[in-house]
């Protein structure tokens, strides 16, 4: 391995804890690469290589069989080659167990040597492979190939530029933050990388062993930044990385505080292997996924530097050397809340916007498949479930929200769930929270406080039916009309309330005729569905939420007219607004609601901040139901 070190650090004081050091991981960190732009790139230089080589050359090279010569080949040659290439990345990586990019030449060699071997006219001598071995590391040598396919993770830019302003001080001359990038990636790549990524200003070391894939790269890369560094504390240094086995598994072995960069899912068999095998575990400092969240954590990093500079055995060694307690860290007394959501798109909205650690508040994405008390201890734990629900109950393909929820179960004492699992299951079928709800309305604790406020409470008709065929679900619709049980219209939903492509389908049926065309709709045939009495409550709706025993808010809303233009029926979307078409506009939202009973009413039912009581107030009593389209 070749020592390679770039940059100077020559002025800079580490003494008094004058700054922070950052060492960032370079590949999946700051930086990830578009393969299929790579082997964009390398078919290009290959192509333009053998337009220079005569047929003597291509057969020295063992290449005289391949198609590209043929024009009228030429665009499904290109296409197959870069399909390859991306497959042969891919196949590589996952054999040798690697995150990080591999030795192109390689890759650009066994595309072309298994290509070759599919038009097997002659030959393939060991002289052929040489000499094919030597053009791919002549054609990879070549910049277009090294550097193509890098970007900027997100908001990567934007980050370092604000952190580097910060850091500076002009007065003084000296830079509070310094930013230094370790990699298994040869130095200078990464410098040409760097400047066409337009982000060399912000870097002030580079620590590489040049040999890409590398784990023991890695190891040796870091632990040279540490030797570069020996004026400064362990907890002067943060290890910014992807990778726990490896960026955080080595940092922990060199005490240095971790951030652990928790973009992709943590693989948990590569993880364990790697720390069981050295029988020592590895613990992050903090977590983030969205690079928006790193500047918060800087901060607070430098807030437990700063107390362990001020504190006497620091001197001597760290918090790791259990010399001085983790407890008495500033970042340990903040609240640390951990949190799931499903939808990546939805998740990387609030991650930047909302869940971004502050000086009193600490945020964990929590890794559902990995091993879920090696990433506690939580004060909190808010999340949005559904999925892995739907995965359990419905599709019967995974434990993992049992798991999940003997997880939260096992640290009830310690850790307050937003929602409670148990509370959030029964949202699943409307059927099963219908249920639940009549039960909670016939309690002594709900008629008492009925009594109190004058008020009559209670669920709509609603009847539960496979739906087989139209006729005999109508049949069993009209005896209920009958008994005058119910009268129309009705409004018609299937039984599961969420993550299902049709759960949010709801068909407004005014009479029996629309009934019938609404039970004979596609989406209805052969499932379970609830048809429910259509209550009129002139257009308002109430959404009440409430948060343990002591928060409640409600917002009143725009909800269904009490005539509506339409002939039989109507199907809609109810995560949508309603047609504009349905109002004259003659209809306005008036607040006409009981705080107090509201408040009552919910603190006696089992309610959970994602499934909100919901409240339609008419002229003689109050009809509540639970809110069971997922927000």
């Amino acid at each position: 391995y070749q020592r390679r070190v770039h940059g100077d650090c020559s002025g800079i004081s580490h003494k008094g804890m004058k700054q922070l050091i950052l060492l960032i991981d370079f590949e999946n960190t700051l930086v990830k690469r578009n393969h299929q732009a790579v082997a964009k790139a390398s078919l290009t230089s290959f192509l333009e290589r053998l337009k220079e080589m005569s047929k003597e050359t291509l057969s020295f090279y063992g290449l005289n069989e391949m198609p590209f010569y043929a024009e009228e080949k030429k665009e499904k040659f290109e296409a197959l080659f870069t399909a390859r290439l991306i497959e042969a990345y891919q196949n590589l990586r996952k054999a040798v167990d690697l995150e990080n990019d591999i030795d192109l030449p390689i890759v650009f060699y066994n595309t072309i040597l298994a290509m070759r071997e599919e038009f097997k006219k002659s030959p393939f001598t060991i002289e052929n492979k040489q000499a094919l071995c030597a053009l791919s590391c002549e054609i990879c040598s070549q910049d277009r190939c090294q550097l193509s396919g890098y970007a900027l993770v997100d908001d990567v830019g934007k980050v370092l530029a604000s952190l580097h302003s910060k850091a500076i001080d002009p007065a003084k001359d000296t830079k509070s933050i310094i930013f230094s990038i370790v990699s298994t990636i040869k130095s200078e790549t990464i410098s040409k990388i760097l400047k066409e990524l337009k982000i060399s200003q912000f870097i002030d070391q580079i620590f590489s062993f040049g040999i890409q894939g590398s784990v023991n790269c890695k190891k040796r890369a870091i632990e040279n930044a540490c030797q570069y560094y020996k004026e400064a504390k362990g907890y002067e240094i943060c290890m910014i990385g992807d990778t726990l086995d490896i960026d955080v598994h080595f940092a922990n072995k060199c005490n240095l505080r971790t951030l652990w960069f928790s973009q992709e899912a943590w693989d948990i068999k590569r993880n364990d292997r790697a720390i069981g095998d050295q029988r020592e575990e590895t613990r992050f400092d903090f977590a983030f996924s969205q690079f928006l969240q790193l500047p918060s954590l800087v901060d607070i990093a430098a807030e437990d530097a700063i107390f362990l500079s001020k504190t006497e055995l620091a001197v001597q060694s760290n918090y790791k050397d259990r010399k001085i307690r983790k407890e008495d860290l500033p970042s340990e007394k903040l609240l640390k809340v951990a949190y799931y959501y499903p939808n990546k798109k939805e998740i990387e909205m609030i991650e930047k916007k909302f869940i971004v650690s502050n000086k009193k508040v600490l945020f964990y994405p929590l890794q559902i498949d990995a091993p879920l008390d090696k990433q506690g201890p939580f004060d909190a734990f808010i999340h949005k479930c559904s999925n892995l629900m739907i995965e359990e109950f419905v599709e019967r393909s995974s434990k993992r929200f049992t798991i999940l929820q003997e997880y939260t179960e096992r640290n009830s004492k310690s850790m307050v769930t937003i929602d409670p699992l148990e509370g959030l299951k029964m949202t699943l079928y409307r059927t099963v929270s219908n249920q639940r709800l009549e039960e909670a309305l016939a309690t002594s604790a709900i008629l008492e406080i009925s009594r109190k406020h004058n008020a009559k409470l209670k669920i709509p008709y609603s009847k539960a039916l496979f739906n087989h065929n139209a006729e005999d679900s109508l049949k069993a619709i009209k005896q209920d009309i009958e008994k005058s049980l119910c009268n129309f219209s009705f409004l018609i939903k299937l039984a599961e309330s969420c993550q299902t492509a049709d759960s949010h389908c709801l068909t407004i049926a005014t009479n029996e005729e629309g009934l019938k065309k609404a039970l004979d709709k596609g989406v209805y045939i052969g499932k379970e569905l609830i048809v429910q009495q259509l209550i009129k409550h002139s257009t308002t709706l109430y959404k009440v939420y409430t948060l343990g025993e002591d928060y409640l808010t409600y917002h009143h809303r725009k909800s269904l007219p009490s005539v509506l233009p339409i002939p039989s029926h109507a199907q809609f979307d109810s995560q949508k607004p309603f047609p504009a078409e349905w109002f004259t506009g003659k209809e306005e939202i008036v607040d006409k609601m009981n705080k107090d009973f509201i408040f009552e009413i919910s603190k006696a039912l089992m309610t959970v901040s994602y499934t909100h009581l919901r409240a339609h107030e008419t002229l003689r009593y109050l009809v509540c139901r639970l809110l069971l389209e997922k927000k």
